[in-house]
């Protein structure tokens, strides 16, 4: 399906950063769960944390990303709704835009927070004067298939005027705050049935507590089938995962180690009230 996307209808985005010579980077990648910081001058302390990435063993993250496919469907479709299945119709048969996305270096700003992920991917980045971009609004970008990320094959988010879908690696975030200000600590405290999701905040920011369909397609890299819903009060970089889950709900799925498992979500677009 991706091999007859890109030979049919290709558009690529590659991105441009301006950047000096004397400009500090943040690291790419830390160990799972690092938070480092920044003081005025632009030194790096490391709170938490480390440099030794923390990595899944190499033959079971070989088997993760080999186990990667475009279209994956069970045997049982009993739990696919009618929508679903008409948007893996669609997908197969696809005619919108594909957008391959370049990763950008990040820049050191003074008086900084990085946060990592369970990936070791930068998650979100803090100041001193908000937890992460604000902004005063925001739409979705144009409708179409995006791929993006360094493993290979890419993860994918696909948008149409209908509805919201995502392909590919899922890891876990410990961020106690999130984006709208809700103690997500307390929150799952009070209810212990709630999981939390953070989306991508490039291509996906639906309204806060956004009902998000997440299908389990490999844990553990065995095949599975299992269905969750996770509600989204937080955002993130995320440049290889399609979503992050807080702590509790990924360990009942697999294993904190292996940093990540495959999936698949989606949900039904609503008028936008309170994405930012």
């Amino acid at each position: 399906m991706k091999k007859k996307l890109f030979t049919c209808l290709f558009v690529a985005i590659i991105a441009t950063v301006n950047v000096s010579a004397s400009d500090v980077y943040v690291p790419e990648k830390m160990s799972p769960g690092t938070v480092i910081t920044y003081d005025n001058d632009l030194n790096m302390t490391i709170v938490e944390g480390g440099f030794n990435r923390i990595r899944t063993s190499s033959d079971m993250r070989s088997a993760a990303i080999n186990s990667h496919r475009n279209i994956i469907m069970s045997d049982d479709l009993s739990s696919y709704s009618t929508t679903e299945m008409s948007i893996l119709q669609d997908i197969k048969n696809d005619t919108l835009p594909v957008y391959t996305v370049e990763s950008e270096p990040v820049v050191a700003t003074p008086s900084s927070t990085v946060v990592y992920d369970g990936m070791g991917s930068i998650y979100k980045i803090k100041t001193t004067t908000f937890e992460s971009p604000r902004l005063t609004s925001w739409t979705y970008p144009p409708n179409g298939t995006y791929y993006y990320g360094e493993f290979n094959p890419q993860s994918w988010i696909r948008l149409t005027s209908d509805y919201v879908m995502g392909q590919g690696y899922v890891t876990y975030f410990y961020d106690e705050i999130g984006y709208h200000g809700d103690n997500l600590d307390e929150m799952e405290e009070d209810d212990p049935d709630l999981h939390i999701c953070a989306t991508k905040m490039a291509y996906d920011r639906p309204n806060r507590g956004q009902e998000i369909k997440l299908r389990v397609l490999d844990s553990n890299w065995t095949d599975t089938d299992d269905v969750y819903y996770v509600y989204k009060y937080d955002i993130g970089g995320l440049p290889e995962a399609i979503l992050d889950l807080r702590e509790r709900l990924f360990s009942e799925i697999t294993d904190l180690d292996n940093g990540i498992f495959h999936g698949r979500y989606f949900y039904e677009k609503v008028p936008l009230t309170d994405p930012y």
